[in-house]
């Protein structure tokens, strides 16, 4: 049973979202396309497997902070031998983990989110385990449904806090507030690294049915300084069947907090995902993330059973 893994070429960018499920947000494919042919993005991190002449799987990575790259479990083609299945994610792994070493910028941890409802997760944990990644935490799907009749837009904790929608000329804004608020989670033992988040940014922008909608990212601004963001999309998603929104990001710098304002920020954004269709809103909040789970759960979010498994390794000390 033979696979080679190779990285995704503009040739192969119709295939590549058949096997995630199928067509993308307007304007994604010829977009993906463009940036590959120009040589725009790291090839290294998006992966297919190739079996018998066909692409039969895929896997897809990005550089979230200066030194973790995130990517996904394996997608496969449908009806796929549970064997080849096993092979292919073995393969994708392998050749990550090779390619990880080939990066301009060093890199140093590997994380992966697998829900333990997936199909194969039983083999694909069992492969991540064989390449040396141990599990550290554990996060859960927190959803409510729309719209929000009790809460109202025009709460305000200051007279001088206001929302711009976000344009691209904020750009470079929100990459500073996403540095400034986020912490790694490479090590909760330790102090924090700084990120480095504009492609992680960019990558936010390529979520959402149909395509990127400005609509949905806020940036709050007190006495004319902007000081958190909140990020949303908004997709047709199978598992509810419905038009859902999704809370993509929401920060505030560390001078800000314990004010409310991260409340306060999605308060501001759920409304405007019901603006756009959105019948459920959706946040995948690490179990460790008290903060955030103080922000969601008095709006109304209640956790999905199923859990998401954060494995790491750490590849350079």
């Amino acid at each position: 049973m033979s696979v080679e893994v190779r990285s995704l070429s503009a040739d192969d960018v119709d295939l590549w979202f058949e096997l995630r499920g199928g067509p993308p947000a307007i304007g994604v494919l010829a977009k993906l396309r463009s940036q590959l042919s120009r040589g725009e993005l790291n090839p290294l991190l998006r992966l297919i497997a190739v079996s018998e002449g066909r692409i039969v799987a895929g896997l897809s990575a990005t550089r979230k902070y200066d030194e973790l790259i995130s990517f996904s479990e394996p997608f496969y083609r449908q009806h796929l031998s549970p064997q080849l299945a096993q092979v292919c994610g073995d393969a994708l792994l392998e050749h990550l983990l090779t390619a990880t070493g080939q990066l301009t910028v060093p890199q140093s941890i590997l994380e992966t989110r697998p829900a333990d409802d997936i199909p194969g997760v039983d083999s694909w944990l069992t492969s991540l385990q064989r390449h040396g990644f141990i599990e550290i935490a554990c996060a859960h799907l927190y959803v409510r449904g729309l719209p929000l009749h009790a809460l109202s837009r025009d709460l305000s904790l200051s007279a001088d806090v206001h929302f711009l929608q976000y344009r691209a000329d904020l750009f470079d804004v929100l990459v500073d507030l996403y540095a400034r608020s986020r912490t790694s989670t490479l090590d909760r033992r330790t102090a924090a690294t700084m990120l480095n988040p504009r492609d992680y940014i960019s990558e936010l922008q390529t979520i959402g049915d149909p395509g990127f909608s400005s609509d949905l990212w806020l940036v709050a601004v007190e006495h004319d300084v902007p000081f958190g963001f909140a990020l949303g999309a908004v997709r047709q998603d199978p598992m509810f069947k419905c038009r859902t929104g999704l809370v993509l990001e929401i920060g505030v710098v560390p001078e800000k907090r314990r004010r409310g304002f991260g409340r306060l920020l999605l308060t501001q954004a759920l409304p405007v995902l019901t603006e756009v269709g959105a019948e459920r809103a959706v946040s995948l909040i690490d179990d460790a993330n008290i903060a955030s789970l103080r922000t969601h759960q008095p709006l109304g979010f209640v956790p999905l059973p199923h859990r998401f498994m954060v494995y790491h390794k750490r590849l350079k000390d």
